[in-house]
């Protein structure tokens, strides 16, 4: 599929994305392979006489501590740029 100039800015405006004009055409290019490659998965054919796709999954006794941790001792909160009353406070992004 092939997207216009127009879509791509309309999409790079709803994500707020500012492209210049060499970045909107390297844009168009990529969503185009994209797309092009999510068709041809799509229909795509599925050999199902392979292994079962879970054969490398971990082993269902393999179980990691389960343990409990409170917010405050959380190394979560240590990565916040900021937080207020337990919780993660971010920019406001969307205009009234």
């Amino acid at each position: 599929m092939e997207y216009s100039v127009e879509r791509v800015r309309a999409l790079s405006e709803m994500a707020r994305i500012a492209l210049t004009n060499e970045e909107v055409e390297d844009m168009r290019r990529s969503l185009g392979a994209l797309h092009a490659l999510a068709e041809a998965l799509e229909y795509a054919p599925v050999d199902e006489t392979a292994d079962d796709p879970f054969l490398n999954a971990r082993p269902l006794d393999e179980w990691r501590e389960d343990r409990a941790v409170s917010g405050a001792e959380s190394r979560v909160w240590l990565t916040a740029s900021e937080s207020a009353d337990g919780f993660f406070t971010v920019p406001r992004v969307v205009e009234e």
